[in-house]
């Protein structure tokens, strides 16, 4: 269709392909489990925290996981 056009890779599209590639893996593993287990409830709720680098997240801020019933850190959690 364009016999001279090039290729060209950037940034932000690398990113949503590896962020995809992610996604389908994390959906693969959940099918692996029972819905009411731990490790299903973590890669369901808790997919965005294992995007962030581990020194980005938080350290001293609890939260409670209603999904885990806990009262938790965000490095805890991932």
């Amino acid at each position: 269709m364009f016999p001279n056009a090039e290729i060209v890779v950037d940034r932000f599209h690398i990113i949503a392909m590896m962020t995809r590639a992610f996604n389908q893996t994390r959906v693969q593993t959940m099918k692996k489990y029972d819905k009411k287990s731990i490790e299903y409830r973590l890669l369901k709720f808790s997919w965005k925290l294992y995007l962030k680098h581990f020194d980005e997240l938080e350290v001293s801020q609890t939260f409670y996981d209603r999904h885990l019933r806990q009262q938790l850190t965000q490095q805890a959690l991932w």
